[in-house]
């Protein structure tokens, strides 16, 4: 089929969203679909090459709606697939578009609606999404539940974001240097707070054998980098800036723990990554993770009310946890999240007869889930 991807956030930019949807786009093609990202102008050139889809950018803005009519009338796509945000402009007109089209209309949530997101989502329209079968789809329970009640008239699938699982696992060096290495992966933005970890590190680095490997990039580098200065961490504490793939592999092969501090976080591609590397995580407990972390099985999740330093302090120092939490996410590969069953699932969701009624959990089979 002709599979027309609407998206505000794409290369050069990266991040969750931008690399899931070039991966899942990039997959679609693989397998034989004709693939086209639509996303916003940049103002870098020759981004785009080396893609095996098209990619088209409009202007953001007033104008957005036209440019994308422009684009996919004469596509005429089988599916308009959009992704959503918290505030997503270009992905709310794509599903105006292919609704005035006629054409299938798939929506992706990538994000958890809550404050000014809920706001967003109901100028976008959600009411007329259900009166027009819109597909919508969560990429966690969590965030599933906050579209639900933002339009609970709206059936809402969980699909969750795609991980070449068995790619991560790699072989644990024996070799080890001793202390714990604890590890964290992601952009460092606010609201994936890194300063809430690094000051989880400063309470537990004083009394603990630990070092700290921060992987990322973002507004919030220089901040962090000057707070590790001044509190004295930086023997312990290192920053690796943005790696490619095989780095960020490499780099779990030598992690005895993954932390995730982001109580916002609507689903946590890097978090599946660490747990098929064989890691164990300390996330918290109320964000999307919480459909693949078991607490006490393969990692630790801070309960409302616990701080992030109190459970890394007990992953840091209970050895026999950190060893049996390690073994679990080894032996429980999280299948569910595979590329396979994925892509799978967003073909079902693509098919015309797609029920309105949720379909089954594709979660329910993650090792341990209750």
């Amino acid at each position: 089929m002709l599979i027309a991807h609407v998206t505000d956030s794409f290369h050069p930019r990266l991040g969750g969203i931008e690399r899931q949807v070039a991966d899942l786009a990039a997959r679609q093609a693989a397998a034989g679909h004709t693939v086209h990202v639509i996303t916003r102008q940049c103002g870098a050139s020759g981004v785009d090459a080396g893609f095996p889809f098209t990619v088209h950018r409009v202007p953001a803005g007033w104008r957005a709606h036209g440019r994308l009519r422009a684009v996919l009338a004469p596509l005429r796509p089988d599916v308009v697939h959009a992704h959503a945000s918290v505030v997503s402009p270009l992905g709310w007109a794509g599903v105006d578009v292919a609704v005035e089209l006629g054409v299938r209309a798939v929506v992706s949530v990538h994000s958890l609606w809550v404050g000014p997101g809920v706001l967003a989502a109901r100028l976008a329209g959600l009411k007329s999404w259900a009166r027009n079968r819109v597909t919508v789809a969560a990429v966690s329970s969590l965030a599933a539940d906050r579209v639900r009640r933002t339009c609970p008239e709206l059936p809402v699938h969980v699909t969750p974001n795609g991980v070449d699982v068995g790619w991560w696992r790699v072989p644990r060096p024996l070799d080890r240097p001793a202390g714990v290495h604890v590890v964290a992966v992601g952009r460092l933005v606010a609201r994936r707070e890194p300063m809430t970890f690094l000051k989880a590190v400063r309470e537990v680095a004083g009394a603990a054998d630990v070092r700290v490997t921060v992987a990322g990039d973002g507004p919030e580098r220089a901040r962090a980098e000057a707070y590790v200065r001044r509190c004295g961490l930086a023997s312990r504490v290192s920053f690796a800036g943005a790696l490619r793939r095989n780095d960020i592999r490499d780099l779990l092969g030598s992690a005895d723990l993954f932390v995730n501090p982001a109580r916002r976080e609507a689903f946590g591609i890097a978090t599946v990554e660490a747990l098929s590397a064989g890691v164990p995580v300390l996330a918290m407990a109320e964000s999307g993770v919480n459909d693949f972390v078991r607490h006490g099985k393969n990692g630790f999740l801070c309960e409302p009310g616990v701080a992030l330093a109190d459970g890394l302090w007990t992953m840091v120092t209970d050895h026999d946890l950190r060893r049996s939490t390690a073994g679990f996410a080894r032996d429980h590969p999280l299948d569910a999240f595979d590329w396979s069953r994925v892509l799978a699932r967003w073909d079902s969701l693509y098919a015309p007869g797609t029920l309105r009624s949720p379909s089954a959990d594709p979660l329910s089979h993650c090792p341990g889930r209750t």
